[in-house]
Parts: structure tokens; sequence; C-alpha cells
């Protein structure tokens, strides 16, 4: 029951008015009762103003007791909210705009390429793709002007990060020690090793790392491995995987082979939920990209057509990619992938020094660089003396 101001004032008068003119009438016929006009109200009407008031007063408590639980529900819902976005997992690369993503990392030289450019002076070709998607000046400090340098510093703020995948263990201790170099020069980056980048994740898969035992060949740092057993998990595919491996591997230069255990990513979700969902500040910054470089020895097929099935591989999501494929029925299937794939279009997300968003697929380049595969012209121990690189030791010349 709503009772409005105005409707209790109409009826506290109207009850006065009436008694008033009746009292009134009473004296005039009976002068004689002493009674004056306006020294006292009736009885009647006295109880009256303390019924209305009453009824004020309980509407009143009433609609503060109503505001109350709304506030109060309204104050729940937003604790719940608040709680809800708590619990979403921190993404490897939350607080980077841009980020590399090496698929098939080997001894992760391609990320001193994007963090360290000026000690690669002949890698030109790759590092004009960094900076076509990423832009000039991406590897300075996020408040650095050109006026300041280009050179790297431990105040360096996490513009661009690079994550990476390898299955090859003889490569995990470089790995390791590279994270700790680049860290010690500000940059983020994180290797997962052994990993291998498939379809979904498997805990644990038997596989087989063929090599070279010749020291001059050094071919093992160019490993290859494939799959032969599934110990945990479903491995659909990895017969496939298999035969593209075999049939691309000359047999009279490998002399090795070592069986380990590796765990398998499933690239697309990896992705989703460490790259594309990062959160950085981006009203600051402006638009992120992402670039990937792949060269996972015949098992490309399967990985982009399952991303493309996740709409991983859009330009919003994933603006360049570079891949070596290992076989012509892979750059045939890639094709047909690539004219199937469905992308959002999205309107260009203006920004000021940064290149503006791209929309639809991902830019696909059969493109594979070895430059400098070995690394030996810039030991980790002379670009980061301030680094616990443990019993890491680099190849020398």
């Amino acid at each position: 029951v709503v009772i409005s101001r105005e409707t209790l004032c109409f009826s506290w008068h109207l009850r006065v008015s009436e008694e008033r003119v009746l009292e009134l009438k009473m004296m005039v016929e009976n002068p004689a009762n002493g009674k004056r006009p306006g020294v006292a109200f009736p009885m009647r009407m006295r109880v009256s103003g303390i019924v209305v008031v009453a009824l004020a007063m309980l509407a009143l408590i009433f609609g503060l007791v109503q505001n109350m639980q709304t506030q109060r529900g309204a104050e729940q819902l937003v604790a719940k909210e608040v709680e809800r976005v708590s619990e979403r997992p921190t993404a490897l690369t939350d607080g980077c705009q841009h980020v590399f993503v090496d698929v098939g990392a080997n001894i992760g030289v391609h990320a001193r390429f994007v963090l360290q450019p000026e000690l690669y002076p002949d890698a030109r070709k790759i590092k004009g793709m960094f900076t076509s998607v990423f832009g000039e000046d991406y590897w300075l400090p996020i408040d650095a002007s050109k006026e300041e340098g280009k050179s790297n510093t431990p105040e360096y703020n996490r513009r661009i990060c690079v994550v990476g995948v390898e299955a090859n263990p003889l490569h995990v201790k470089r790995l390791r020690a590279l994270d700790s170099c680049m860290s010690s020069l500000g940059f983020k980056t994180k290797y997962l090793a052994p990993a291998a980048a498939w379809i979904e994740d498997v805990e644990s898969a038997l596989f087989e790392v063929r090599f070279s035992k010749r020291e001059e060949s050094k071919s093992y740092w160019g490993a290859r491995i494939h799959g032969i057993d599934a110990v945990k998990g479903s491995t659909s595919g990895l017969e496939e995987m298999k035969k593209t491996f075999d049939d691309s591997v000359n047999s009279e230069s490998q002399e090795g082979v070592m069986k380990v255990n590796v765990s398998m990513i499933d690239l697309a979700d990896f992705m989703e939920r460490q790259v594309i969902a990062r959160k950085y500040d981006e009203e600051r910054l402006g638009p992120g990209r992402v670039f990937m470089k792949m060269d996972i020895e015949g098992a490309e097929t399967l990985v982009l057509e399952k991303m493309v099935q996740r709409g991983v591989l859009c330009k919003d999501k994933i603006d360049t990619m570079i891949i070596e494929f290992h076989s012509d029925a892979a750059r045939d299937k890639m094709r047909m992938i690539e004219l199937g794939a469905t992308c959002g279009v999205q309107e260009a997300s203006p920004n000021s020094g940064g290149p503006s968003r791209s929309t639809g697929p991902t830019r696909v380049l059969d493109f594979d660089y070895e430059g400098y595969l070995l690394d030996r012209e810039n030991p980790l121990r002379k670009s980061c003396p301030d680094a616990d690189l443990g019993d890491y030791v680099d190849e020398t010349k």
C-alpha cells in the first residue's frame, strides 16, 4: 500500500474542517458553556491524527527496509562478479601487448631475432616481418623515445613477450638458460620443454628422437621427433604424423635413436587460454599483435586444422604465421583449410604509435629461416653476464 504525503495532508485538513464547523455551531447556539474557538481539539480528531501519523511512519519504515534489501542484493551481485573474474587463471602472457609464439623452437634463436635484433644483421628478412606486424621499435621500453636509443635494459616493461614449445629434450638446458638470460635483460620469455604441439592434451607419449652422432654435422640440433606410442591419453592422428616423418627422413644420415616420454599440448586451446585471452593495458598501449612461427616436423596439418576449427587462425587472434611445411600434401591441405577459414570482421582499432588492427584469416607464409642455427655468434654468457645460466655451455665457433 502506497500512501502519498499529499493524500495524508488532504485527509487531515478535511477531518479538522468538519469537526471545527460542528464545534463553532454548538458554541453559537449555547454561549453559556464558556468554550472559545481554538481552545481544544475533540478526542475523535486527535485519535484520527495519531492513526494517520502511525500509518505514515510504517510506510516510511517499510520503504527503508526495502531499500536496504535492494542495496544488499546489489552488493552481493557485485561481490559474486568480482569473485568470478578473480577466479580466471593468469595467462603466461598477461601484461604483454605483443606476443611471439615459437612452436618447434629448437634452441630458441628466433626469440633473439625478436628481442635482440641488433645482434643478427643478416636476418634482415625475418626481422622485417616482425616490424611489419609489431611496428617500428617494438622492442623498446614502453615509455622510451627514439632519442634514448634502441638498447634493451632491465627496465623494459613487457611490450612484447615470447612463449615457445619444444619437444626435443636435447634443447631443454639451452632453453632454460635462454629464459634466464632474457629475464636478466628485462624480457619476459617462457619455453615449455620438453613438450610437443598437438591437437589435444596428452600427459605422456613415447617419442623417438633421431639424430646424427657425428660431431662435425651437429644434426641433432634439428632432431626430428615422431610419436610411436601413447602412454596416457588419446592420440588420434599419430599414425599420420609418423608416416609423414618416416617419408621425410633420410635413413643414411640418421645414426642415433633415443626414446623419450614427452607431454603433448593442445595448441589451439593453449593459444586461446595463454595468449589470446591475455590482459594488458590496451587503452595505453594500443591493440596487440601475435606472430607465430611453426616447425613441428609433419604434425602441422592436423594442428592447423584444429586451430581453424577453434577459430584461432584469424588476424585478430594471430596476425601472421610463418611455417615450414614438411610435405606437399600438408601444403595443399593448408590451402584448403585457409579457404574454409571463417573469421568475424572487426572494426580497425585506432591507436597512436602502433599498426591498426587487421581483419580476416591469419596470413600464413611458407617460410623457414635457419640462419644463425647454432647461435655461435652471440653466446648467452656474453650477452647476459649477470644471468644464472647454471651449467649451460655455449656453442663456440
